[in-house]
């Protein structure tokens, strides 16, 4: 035992003896782990490494080894296997011991298999914290006829904006003492628009009934308290809501009540008598709850509604809350209109990016910032008419089978706009199926109002928000009912730039924002940027790997990892984020595998292609898939599958020989860009039929 401890020494490891913590200028032991300052690498103490090497061989001396010894064995090597796991990758043998499916004679010669090339490995396990990454992505797909490999060449736009959501995600400042109460949330645009400021509240509660609203919630924030209906908040479901924050010194209440009969295209509505809008007033009603919290916090309260509501619903609305409510429409500076009224408690200052001018019952605010084009939120093949002027307000999308009383605009529209109204099912007003509010698709010539995804960035949301607002088995089965439901809720929503622009002043008196913000910062993300050295590919790439779950090699979130009690909803990448070429597009050999395995084998080629490129070596490396079965095995390198587990080894085998760090991410089916190069080989009526089958689908 001297002998190995003055050779280990020698090696340079540092040995534990008996304190929990060991330090010095550039070394440190802390829970069992040696932390080496020279080479930026974190390993099992020196201790531990002999101990593996004595317990195994001692086991393999042994010709009939216990199930005691191989289940302690085993778990000394899954702890070490935490430092790296694909050194795991190759154990098959010993997991069959330890389920007693070998005969107690084999067992000394099946876990040999296994030990002995484990104890090899051993001089990998470590994390290496200084190991780059590298700047291109890929993804891969595949089919029953074949497989694809695609590789990225570059940032579109859509990846600049979200690598300067990235840069002010790692900057954020996470406010302990600041609680969010969204009262009728929809689909959280005050969190959003925390997000734009670069804010992380301590604490954020909200109150809702729509279902497709609560899972959007779930799904882009899942540590948020959903209190469930305004009507039955009280102060104990409120205080448990709250129960993880210390300390709640401020309150942020933003609210957006119902406004169906308010609003003046209801020619119906009954105002804040209806059974809809009138929850206003148990919203009021509701404001004594803060009272509960000890000692009191100070609270802002923001409510926002249609600026199409009747004057007297209005007057009505500033006497309760006792001020004039803000008139706020951002179509000065993205290519929408949006008028909405915000009653607040503070007020709004004049400034060379804004302008407040007071009319009878309101003062009406004009934003004067850079416009962002239309182009921007337009796909390659897309266009809008000359005379394009934005589109108009969105609404809720109800599909009627006859047209409802009084539409808006019907004397406007021509005959072809009347008939793409009713082929919609009258599901918005007539005046939207105007050519000159529509957007056409310049190779197929096609007409159609903007779809979920131009509504959600038009509103300030990341693309693809409100896709979980149905099940998979929903989105298949009724991929219409699908697209109306997103467009719904974002007909309810708060454009969440021009809510980050209104909440700004109180959260600057505060002390959480150090300044209020420019317009470019929230309409024009991007212009966040700074120019640097590094390319923008290499610093999304490595934003994104630093929001890998904390089991390491998969990203579930784009937002990054949260503690929290369960496991959080998938939320996935955009591979939009990325232009991409084509590099494999291959036809199978291999007939009769299940599509799992095949994803599998997709995943493969895309290693070999990338590890023969020496600078894609010792590399953190960037890989989407839309398989989550493909993704579970990976990532912990075995499977139950016998075909798996022999792909499992082998993707491992090349992550350990290119000392590479493989860090897989989901993407949805129709986003993926490598399923187009694995249907090459396929006939015309089966893309047809995939192709129908794929809409909306993520394995």
């Amino acid at each position: 035992l001297l002998t190995a401890r003055q050779t280990g020494e020698a090696l340079g490891f540092i040995f534990d003896d008996g304190e929990k913590k060991q330090s010095d200028a550039l070394d440190s032991l802390s829970l069992g782990s040696e932390v080496d300052g020279r080479r930026l690498v974190v390993r099992p103490k020196g201790k531990r490494l002999w101990e593996m090497f004595g317990i195994s061989f001692s086991m393999l001396s042994d010709a009939q080894p216990s199930l005691k010894d191989g289940e302690i064995t085993a778990g000394l090597w899954v702890h070490v296997a935490q430092y790296r796991k694909a050194v795991l990758g190759g154990v098959d043998c010993l997991w069959q011991v330890l389920l007693g499916e070998t005969a107690k004679a084999d067992r000394a010669a099946a876990l040999a298999t296994d030990l002995i090339p484990l104890c090899v490995l051993l001089p990998l396990a470590e994390i290496d914290l200084a190991k780059e990454a590298c700047p291109t992505a890929a993804a891969s797909d595949a089919s029953e006829e074949g497989g694809g490999v695609t590789m990225s060449r570059g940032l579109t736009r859509r990846g600049r904006v979200r690598l300067a959501e990235a840069t002010v995600q790692a900057s954020a400042k996470v406010a302990d003492t600041l609680l969010l109460v969204e009262h009728c949330s929809g689909i959280g645009a005050g969190r959003r628009a925390l997000e734009l400021l670069g804010l992380r509240p301590g604490g954020h509660v909200a109150t809702e009934v729509d279902e497709a609203a609560i899972k959007v919630m779930a799904t882009c924030w899942p540590a948020v308290s959903m209190l469930g209906d305004l009507r039955e908040l009280t102060k104990e479901k409120l205080l448990e809501g709250t129960a993880r924050m210390n300390d709640t010194k401020h309150i942020l209440e933003i609210a957006g009540t119902p406004c169906q009969d308010l609003s003046g295209a209801n020619v119906s509505g009954k105002g804040l008598s209806g059974s809809r809008s009138s929850l206003f007033f148990e919203l009021e009603a509701k404001a004594s709850l803060y009272e509960s919290f000890h000692p009191t916090p100070k609270v802002c309260r923001l409510l926002e509604n249609v600026a199409s509501m009747k004057v007297e619903d209005r007057t009505i609305i500033s006497k309760k809350r006792k001020a004039m409510p803000y008139k706020l429409c951002p179509s000065t500076v993205v290519p929408m209109r949006r008028p909405r009224l915000f009653w607040t408690d503070w007020h709004l200052a004049s400034s060379p990016e804004a302008s407040i001018l007071q009319k009878e019952g309101l003062a009406e605010v004009i934003l004067r910032g850079t416009p962002v084009p239309v182009r921007s939120f337009l796909r390659g093949d897309e266009a809008v008419h000359e005379k394009f002027a934005g589109f108009p307000c969105f609404v809720r999308a109800l599909r009627r089978k006859s047209p409802p009383l009084a539409p808006r605009g019907i004397q406007e529209c021509w005959p072809e706009d009347l008939a793409r109204w009713q082929k919609e099912n009258f599901k918005y007003a007539p005046y939207q199926f105007k050519a000159i509010n529509l957007i056409k698709n310049r190779r197929t010539g096609a007409l159609y109002t903007p779809t979920a995804e131009h509504r959600e960035e038009l509103m300030g949301f990341k693309r693809d928000h409100t896709f979980s607002c149905m099940t998979t088995a929903a989105r298949r089965k009724d991929k219409k009912g699908h697209e109306d439901t997103r467009c719904s809720l974002l007909g309810n929503a708060i454009q969440a730039p021009c809510l980050a622009w209104m909440i700004a002043p109180p959260l600057v008196e505060w002390g959480y924002l150090p300044r209020m913000p420019s317009l470019g910062e929230l309409f024009h993300t991007e212009a966040r940027l700074t120019p640097r050295q590094e390319s923008e590919a290499l610093l999304l790439v490595r934003a994104l790997c630093g929001m890998q779950t904390h089991r390491g090699g998969e990203i579930r979130r784009d937002t990054g990892a949260e503690n929290l009690a369960q496991r959080p909803a998938l939320q996935g990448l955009d591979a939009g984020w990325w232009q991409w070429a084509s590099v494999i597009a291959c036809k199978w050999k291999l007939d009769s595998e299940p599509i799992v395995a095949l994803e599998a084998r997709g995943f493969l080629l895309s290693l070999r292609w990338r590890f023969r490129n020496v600078t894609h070596l010792n590399k953190r490396v960037l890989h989407l898939m839309d398989s989550q079965s493909c993704i579970g095995a990976f990532v912990k390198h075995r499977s139950k599958a016998s075909s798996m587990n022999f792909l499992c080894k082998r993707a491992a085998a090349l992550e350990l020989a290119s000392c590479s760090q493989v860090i897989l991410a989901f993407c949805r089916s129709h986003r993926n860009p490598a399923d187009e190069p694995s249907r090459r080989h396929q006939s015309p009526s089966a893309k047809a039929g995939d192709s129908a089958a794929n809409g909306a689908s993520d394995h």
